[in-house]
């Protein structure tokens, strides 16, 4: 839970926050899906780590102890390396700013999964990141692994 809360208090005022942080889903070191705190009550405060934590305390132990494991999907790896070292080159998903390739990949994984039909309510925490898993192993070879089309 720690992992969100602070990308989202470090990265929320400068850049769009759920293109960066939203696909990281997992804490890596305990193994278990990461949670989002509600919006801040006064606008002033939104982006005020210490704030945000002294409004939700009495919900945080709940928090932990409803915690379930999760595995990172293979986006949520991409995110965090290109959160770290910006993009690479090595991947056709780096010629597109990070939101477009979250959502790309999210987008590509959900039909891939789902079908064209899918209801993005009805798919939950765990099935997105597994959308976003599959998306991004699609799309990560690039425009010509994929001229044939999918190979779903």
């Amino acid at each position: 839970m720690s992992s969100r809360l602070l990308v989202d208090a470090a990265i929320a005022p400068t850049v769009e926050w759920s293109g960066w942080a939203g696909p990281i889903r997992v804490c890596r070191e305990h193994g278990v899906m990461l949670v989002g705190l509600k919006p801040h009550p006064a606008p002033e405060l939104t982006h005020d780590f210490a704030s945000k934590l002294a409004f939700e305390r009495q919900i945080i132990p709940n928090l932990a102890e409803t915690a379930f494991g999760m595995e990172p999907d293979s986006l949520q790896g991409y995110v965090e390396g290109r959160m770290r070292c910006g993009p690479n080159g090595n991947c056709w998903l780096d010629a597109f700013p990070m939101y477009v390739a979250v959502c790309l990949c999210e987008s590509v994984g959900v039909v891939a999964r789902y079908g064209i039909r899918v209801r993005h309510s009805e798919v939950s925490d765990e099935g997105w990141s597994e959308c976003a898993g599959t998306g991004f192993d699609i799309l990560r070879g690039g425009a010509q692994r994929n001229d044939e089309g999918p190979n779903w």
